[in-house]
């Protein structure tokens, strides 16, 4: 089992030695959480707009750095957690404007050529199943529970600094259409 802290500027170049070339399951809630708790966005952006932007524009950095990024988006939590939020229903934790908003960060990751899976529950238990069962190098989420559920490497934080991108080889660039938008999408070596 191994956590990795990536707040550290200096650890930068260790880090994309640890993660290039990656796969990495990523909680997408708390990318939503960020996305929508950003008052500077909220001035120019609807909440689609603030998470569409933010998925686009952190799934590209993953990529330009050589990580692949899945997004898992959160499920229907366990009963005990709607009863200790004090939620009667799921309607708040997972559902409605929550799950809109997943689909919106979906269909990024999809114009990407990425994938996003949708968790039975809670994102991070489904982040460390794909991790422990190796379909996934490693977990994205702030969430420790990641560990309980058996993930083998979690990142806590995983900020890779954009004006420090170091070449990536590309297999090739293919251009296909989707709903009338041209998308080329880059496939890793």
């Amino acid at each position: 089992m191994e956590t990795i802290e990536a707040e550290n500027r200096d650890a930068h170049p260790d880090l994309l030695r640890r993660v290039r070339g990656k796969t990495v399951a990523v909680d997408l809630s708390i990318w939503i959480f960020e996305a929508t708790s950003q008052p500077e966005l909220a001035e120019i952006f609807t909440p689609a707009g603030q998470v569409a932007r933010l998925v686009f524009d952190r799934a590209c950095n993953l990529l330009r750095h050589g990580v692949v990024p899945v997004g898992v988006l959160d499920g229907i939590p366990p009963p005990e957690k709607l009863r200790r939020l004090g939620l009667l229903t799921a309607a708040g934790a997972g559902g409605g404007e929550f799950k809109r908003l997943g689909a919106v960060a979906s269909k990024v990751l999809a114009a990407l050529g990425l994938r996003a899976v949708a968790a039975p529950s809670e994102a991070e238990a489904t982040c460390a199943a794909l991790n422990a069962r190796g379909l996934v190098d490693a977990c994205a989420t702030s969430d420790g529970d990641a560990l309980l559920f058996g993930a083998t490497t979690v990142f806590k934080t995983l900020k890779l600094y954009a004006d420090t991108p170091e070449p990536v080889s590309y297999t090739h660039l293919r251009a296909h259409e989707t709903r009338g938008n041209l998308v080329c999408r880059l496939l890793l070596e």
